[in-house]
């Protein structure tokens, strides 16, 4: 692999952990009953939680379109449609922003994991007949 996508690819991880942190930190949040609005105080963030996902989803798209494949893509545009997706029931946001999140970060893994081809030896007859 080399540098640059190295690079983007580690970007892509990072952008992807604040997503997902961001969208588990939020169902908590729902879960305990207390204010969404109290997020972003925790976090160090000066924007509204919808907004600062929507800017680091922008920023791994990017990054994910120098190393995705068509599936990863297709993974990607399921997280886009998530992000942008209606806030009026606040816990449905998160669990799909969440889940399109999770099944993204499964999908680059399997694209980047090494593919081990073993090749074996040819017998000596056969190196013999050609």
């Amino acid at each position: 692999m080399i540098k640059s996508l190295a690079y983007k690819v580690f970007w892509a991880g990072r952008y992807l952990e604040r997503i997902e942190n961001i969208s588990r930190m939020s169902l908590l949040a729902i879960d305990k009953g207390g204010d969404i609005s109290s997020i972003p105080s925790y976090l160090g963030i000066d924007e509204d939680v919808q907004k600062y996902l929507i800017n680091n989803f922008e920023i791994l798209r990017e990054d994910v379109r120098a190393f995705g494949d068509e599936k990863v893509m297709n993974a990607l545009s399921s997280l886009e449609g998530a992000i942008y997706s209606s806030t009026s029931d606040l816990r449905e946001y998160f669990s799909a922003v969440l889940k399109s999140t999770l099944y993204l970060g499964e999908v680059i893994e399997d694209q980047l994991k090494p593919v081990i081809t073993t090749t074996l030896p040819r017998k000596q007859e056969e190196i013999k007949t050609q």
